[in-house]
């Protein structure tokens, strides 16, 4: 659960960019995701926080590197998400501020997380938004997709 609070944080970073409606894929190796709280034999409700960074691919060929911070916590059973996660992602195109809702994909709460998150710039690229996906596929590796609305 640790490594994959830190994957939707760093989606968020991957949307800095000019303001126009522009897709992208991206890839983000976090580091460890440290733990904090959680009540019960399970540690539910327990929050994490994990760093990283991210590579951004956009259609139009450009290549976007920076870096991730991201916190995230479980939520009670029966909720939409497993877990939510908020993010901010940095890059020389400016800052990007990010939520994700995730879902564990089937192998208890140390496997796979399948995410969707919508995003917001800030300073230079403020009133940009948009959407992304996030696939935390392993300990400390993600990639997703996103699009800028403008």
């Amino acid at each position: 659960m640790k490594t994959y609070l830190a994957a939707a944080a760093f989606a968020a970073l991957l949307i800095a960019a000019p303001a126009q409606a522009q897709q992208f894929t991206y890839e983000v190796t976090w580091g460890d995701v440290e733990m904090t709280g959680g009540v019960g034999p399970e540690r539910s409700s327990a929050a994490g926080v994990v760093d990283g960074n991210f590579t951004a691919n956009y259609e139009d060929g450009r290549t976007v590197e920076g870096s991730m911070h991201c916190v995230g916590m479980d939520q009670p059973s029966g909720s939409m998400f497993d877990m939510h996660m908020s993010c901010e992602a940095t890059s020389e195109t400016g800052t990007t501020s990010i939520v994700y809702g995730c879902d564990w994909r089937g192998e208890g709460t140390n496997g796979p997380l399948a995410c969707v998150g919508y995003m917001e710039g800030r300073g230079d690229i403020e009133g940009r938004a948009g959407l992304l996906t996030l696939d935390w596929h392993s300990q400390n590796a993600s990639s997703g997709t996103g699009q800028w609305f403008e």
